[in-house]
């Protein structure tokens, strides 16, 4: 796993932990990672995962799993299939959803058709020079910026393989978090992601969580992609860049963000628990946007990748 990458989980999962304040936990952790910060040996069992046969044996010890593992080569939709083949409460988006927003020609054709404007996106093996470099090219399943390059010559676009070719679109790139409900979504934070040019391609140094209240333009464009992807459940990460023309949407996150490492200082109050009572339906999605609203502009966060 990418340095840069791991960092970020690192900062969600222990977000998490902070906030599943009351519930039992089991921590199931990759023996290449080490120890975790925030674990609490008197709240979370973790049990270090060095084979196939410990991951079937942890889910029959717990009701409900959170995952938090990337998009790409099919790994968070695979774990996630499990967990609902195993009988057990997945607090995450259906594996169909996750699969279709982990593949971005995907999504950007699925967002079209529901009318949400998108960045211009074309596989590798179709594209013509439809727009003029520079142009960014990323995996179709891609993580963050991970193996993302900018390019300003034909000669330097990769040959072969799932790449998708993209404009470099002039903007602000913003994130919105989010929690989704089977068709219908709450937007409670919009941020602004801090993204630099770095060894030929992009870099996220961080993110402010929390710049602006989310008001109902945001809240529309969350419900056009609920629409979309009705199997996306629970928090939803949302990448875009906002232009003078208005904001085009870069990517769908069905899983944590970054920026969720955030949203307890900014906002006040666990997130997690939130969606966690969702799932037992003691909560409504309807209740958390009241609750939203009730906290108005909240305070601005900084988190570093």
């Amino acid at each position: 796993m990418p340095p840069v990458l791991k960092a970020e989980g690192e900062r969600m999962a222990a977000a998490l932990l902070r906030d599943l304040t009351g519930e039992a936990v089991v921590v199931l952790r990759d023996a290449r990672l080490g120890g975790i910060e925030g674990l609490d040996r008197w709240r979370h069992r973790m049990i270090v995962v060095d084979g196939e046969d410990v991951w079937p044996r942890a889910l029959r010890e717990v009701d409900a799993v959170w995952p938090i593992a990337p998009e790409s080569a099919g790994v968070l939709a695979r774990y996630s299939t499990q967990v609902l083949q195993a009988g057990k409460v997945l607090l995450g988006a259906s594996p169909e959803a996750v699969a279709a927003c982990g593949d971005k020609l995907h999504t950007v054709a699925a967002l079209d058709a529901a009318g949400v404007s998108c960045v211009p996106s074309w596989p590798r093996a179709e594209f013509r020079h439809q727009v003029p470099p520079p142009w960014v090219v990323k995996p179709v399943d891609g993580v963050g910026c991970d193996g993302v390059t900018t390019v300003n010559a034909v000669a330097c676009l990769p040959e072969g393989g799932d790449w998708i070719v993209q404009p470099y679109v002039a903007g602000e790139p913003l994130s919105l978090s989010a929690v989704f409900d089977r068709g219908e979504a709450v937007c409670v934070s919009v941020n602004r992601q801090r993204i630099v040019a770095a060894d030929g391609g992009l870099r996220l140094l961080g993110c402010e969580v929390n710049v602006a209240e989310p008001d109902e333009r945001w809240q529309r464009l969350c419900r056009r992609i609920a629409a979309a992807f009705p199997g996306l459940w629970g928090y939803v990460g949302i990448d875009l860049i906002q232009t003078r023309r208005g904001p085009l949407v870069v990517e769908i996150n069905p899983r944590l963000t970054l920026s969720y490492a955030g949203l307890r200082s900014a906002l006040g109050e666990s997130l997690a628990a939130w969606i966690v009572a969702m799932a037992s339906e003691d909560r409504t999605l309807g209740a958390l946007w009241t609750w939203r609203r009730r906290i108005g502009r909240g305070k601005t966060v900084w988190v570093a990748a």
